[in-house]
């Protein structure tokens, strides 16, 4: 930049030399060509700078590719060492200690949303965290509120950890506790399975459920007012119409009420029931 300035500063004293001189009757042969090598050395040093400033420019970006790429390794070196830390946390400590210990760090660093990031969701990673460890778990749908006989009634999930032989350890993620089952009994009745993919097969299932039984209640409602329209028809006309109706709804029902049970075969195949 300096260069800039000093060549327009020179260019801006020669033109000033110029008119004066010529204000004197023109300029020598001498002072010409003095002008014009001054001019084609502040080209040059104009030139250098900006190849200069290129250079610079290259530099740069060399050095923001650098510290980018150091910044990257920075970050796995990082990662790493969390690593190491969550390793090596539980050193010392029984499964049944890691167990707790894992599901109050979770519970701590997560947010629970209903039907967003839910108790699905959180057992399933309570369940992975556990595995990394080298303890067994399951992963249990049922309900701690409600005493319940139907997979399909199941409002909450959560993991069992097998911290000895035999004996489990109910972790609830969304609240960050861990209960025995004396503490909390109804943590210990459900269905379980056997990982997320199972978890996640089952909800699907259970979806599809759920749509199907909405569809089998519109059509007994269906079926009821064509019902009704047939005992009150004043024509035979309108018994056939309404009778017809009638039957064509209750086999659609007949139909969505069969692929019910062969969806609740599916549910409990990959369950437990507990």
């Amino acid at each position: 930049m300096k260069k800039k300035i000093f060549f327009a500063l020179a260019v801006a004293v020669l033109l000033f030399s110029v008119v004066f001189t010529g204000c004197s009757g023109g300029v020598s042969q001498a002072q010409y060509d003095q002008i014009v090598a001054q001019l084609a050395d502040a080209e040059s040093q104009l030139t250098q700078a900006q190849s200069d400033l290129a250079a610079l420019q290259t530099e740069r970006d060399d050095l923001d590719a650098l510290y980018q790429d150091t910044a990257s390794q920075l970050s796995g070196v990082t990662q790493l060492l969390d690593d190491l830390q969550v390793q090596y946390e539980y050193v010392g400590m029984t499964d049944a200690e890691i167990a707790e210990q894992i599901v109050i760090n979770y519970e701590a660093s997560h947010l629970y949303e209903r039907d967003v990031y839910d108790c699905n969701n959180m057992a399933s990673d309570v369940w992975n965290m556990l595995k990394a460890q080298g303890i067994d778990a399951v992963i249990v749908v049922g309900s701690v509120d409600n005493y319940i006989t139907d997979i399909i009634q199941s409002d909450h999930a959560w993991v069992l950890a097998e911290v000895a032989p035999g004996e489990f350890l109910a972790l609830d993620a969304t609240i960050g506790h861990a209960f025995t089952r004396e503490t909390g009994s109804r943590y210990f009745r459900g269905w379980s399975f056997a990982d997320p993919a199972a978890l996640k097969a089952n909800d699907d299932l259970r979806n599809e459920y759920n749509v199907r039984l909405s569809f089998i209640l519109i059509l007994n409602s269906e079926a009821n007012i064509a019902a009704n329209l047939h005992n009150n028809a004043t024509s035979q006309a309108e018994v056939d119409k309404w009778l017809t109706l009638y039957n064509k709804l209750v086999e659609l029902r007949d139909a969505q009420d069969a692929l019910l049970d062969d969806l609740m075969i599916q549910i409990m195949a990959l369950a437990t029931q507990l």
